[in-house]
């Protein structure tokens, strides 16, 4: 009656080298006898189990096994074979979990109990490969506190500990939400291996702070419960739009969007309708700028992949702007100073997935430096008896930068110099507009 694990083991009965990912080593605990580190073993996994169902086997790689093949390695046949259990069933939202990394995700989860169970509580932890390596148990800084580094902010594999699950609720079954801790994800495009574990105690972190998915030591097991082990593949992302959230009083909804007070904002963000048309990326997800992009419908409308309209909030608020979730491309934000007719340099993150060849993208900066709710204007810093070689300070501060890419998936970080940048106002707020484009933008006359 004991069921164990499906995750990609090389450390088994049969001394095969068992792959998580193509020319990756499947590390994971699943094999519990004859190994250094024991696979999770639950000893009676028909009183309480993850999904509608769960079958038994003798061990991970050897029968017999109640679903006629083993969970990994076809007991020996077959080198690769893993994700074999029938039974698989209770992670309920795998098709749309899409784990953020440095930030937090919900896993829906299907608990069923025989009647005879008798506990009032259970465990469940769930591991995720967040850097692909075979094996879990790894942790990344997200969010760095130098003044206090208690306070340090960490991604985990282990996303969700020792979360307890009150059994005594139970009836038949229950499907319940479970929040995760902050997610270790380097590679959100890529296939992972995660771990569902519900088991009778609590697992205890291993030196110096996370835990590995794997169950007592054998011969010890756990005596309730059930591993599920899943292959999770990203969902692919539709060509959605991506657009800008700076404030645009040419929008569905014939509303006055300030910039700053008494200020309409007039910068082209709304992309249908009203001329100026903002820009609109039609596939963002081939190149974006920073980790992370959302797409939505329009600036002002509704779908929004973040829940609210990048402005307006679908004409709830006119005072609403700046609300697009993933605006992180811009490294140096709290660094930079703009100062009037001086030039400065930005940093920049540029993402991209593969593609068929190398390329190049175009960036454009623009600086509301006049605080007027538009950009686009320019004025003399020295005056010179000769017009045409005047010295200008600009607010396009960024003109069609070229940022050669590859062709492998790839993140960049950029250095990117200004022109001249005019600021009038050095003390007051002011919108900045980055663009990342496949071709440049053309100037509009005279300048």
């Amino acid at each position: 009656k004991a069921d164990l694990g499906d995750a990609p083991d090389s450390s088994n009965h049969h001394g095969l080298k068992n792959p998580a990912y193509p020319s990756v080593a499947g590390q994971f605990p699943t094999v519990w006898e004859g190994t250094t580190v024991s696979g999770p073993y639950h000893a009676n996994a028909f009183q309480i189990w993850l999904g509608d169902k769960v079958t038994s086997e003798k061990d991970a790689d050897l029968t017999p096994d109640m679903d006629g093949v083993t969970n990994i390695l076809d007991n020996g046949a077959d080198a690769n074979a893993a994700d074999k259990d029938g039974a698989d069933d209770g992670w309920l939202n795998r098709r749309s979990a899409t784990f953020p990394d440095c930030d937090f995700e919900r896993l829906k989860v299907r608990i069923r109990k025989n009647p005879s169970f008798q506990r009032d509580q259970m465990y469940l932890n769930v591991y995720f490969d967040g850097n692909r390596n075979g094996q879990w148990g790894e942790r990344k800084l997200c969010r760095e506190d130098p003044e206090n580094p208690e306070k340090n902010e960490y991604g985990h594999e282990w996303i969700v500990q020792n979360f307890v699950v009150n059994t005594a609720a139970i009836t038949d079954f229950i499907d319940i939400d479970v929040p995760t801790v902050l997610i270790y994800n380097e590679r959100k495009d890529a296939d992972a291996w995660v771990r569902f574990m519900l088991s009778e105690g609590p697992v205890q972190p291993l030196a110096p702070f996370e835990h590995d998915g794997r169950g007592p030591q054998h011969p010890a097991s756990w005596e309730l419960g059930e591993t599920e082990d899943y292959l999770y593949q990203p969902p692919t992302e539709e060509a959605k739009p991506d657009l800008g959230d700076a404030p645009d009083s040419t929008n569905h909804h014939g509303l006055e969007n300030p910039a700053y007070p008494s200020v309409p904002g007039r910068f082209p963000t709304v992309w249908e309708g009203s001329a100026p048309s903002g820009p609109m990326h039609a596939d963002p997800y081939v190149a974006w700028l920073g980790k992370e992009v959302s797409s939505e419908k329009d600036a002002d409308l509704m779908p929004d992949a973040d829940g609210v309209t990048n402005i307006l909030d679908n004409g709830a608020d006119k005072d609403a702007s700046n609300k697009d979730r993933f605006d992180d491309g811009w490294l140096n934000l709290k660094q930079t100073r703009f100062i009037h007719c001086e030039e400065t340099t930005l940093k920049v993150r540029v993402s991209k997935k593969a593609t068929p060849t190398a390329g190049k993208l175009f960036l454009n900066v623009y600086f509301d430096g006049d605080r007027s709710g538009d950009w686009g204007q320019r004025k003399i810093c020295e005056q010179t008896d000769n017009p045409t070689a005047a010295a200008y300070a600009h607010e396009w501060i960024v003109q069609n930068y070229v940022i050669p890419v590859p062709a492998g998936a790839t993140s960049l970080d950029v250095v990117v110099p200004t022109m001249k940048v005019l600021n009038e106002h050095p003390k007051l707020p002011a919108w900045v507009r980055f663009t990342l484009s496949e071709a440049p933008v053309v100037a509009l006359a005279p300048f």
